[in-house]
């Protein structure tokens, strides 16, 4: 399995719900891409305002959490660079980049792919 991950930092000037809001259409432009390109998952994570982040991470030592974290997977990279290629796909990622510079801060946010490998799974 191949992964493209992001972990986003909403831009400063934003509040939490306005981050959240653009958040929520972002994901929804992320499924187009993932339905286009022929992705077998999309997960997407919306990081909680909550007393125990603050405590972890000040008993941790680490930095503050990204605001939230999107995961697209495909069963393999085979194909990959030719769907990202076809126009219709061009399009749809392209409007996802447009929609990121509305509320993403992306010099503290970090895409990447990776190879995924599921240790425990909650399906039976």
């Amino acid at each position: 399995m191949i992964s493209f991950i992001q972990c986003v930092k909403g831009r400063s000037d934003l509040s939490i719900p306005e981050f959240r809001e653009h958040w929520r259409a972002y994901a929804a432009k992320a499924k187009a891409l993932a339905e286009a390109t022929g992705a077998v998952g999309l997960v997407v994570n919306t990081t909680l305002a909550v007393e125990q982040n603050l405590q972890v991470r000040l008993s941790r030592g680490t930095a503050e959490p990204y605001d939230g974290v999107l995961k697209l997977s495909w069963p393999n990279a085979a194909g990959l660079g030719e769907a990202l290629a076809d126009p219709r796909v061009a399009a749809v990622l392209e409007d996802l980049r447009k929609h990121q510079e509305l509320f993403i801060d992306l010099d503290r946010s970090r895409f990447f792919f990776a190879a995924e490998e599921t240790l425990l799974s909650g399906n039976a």
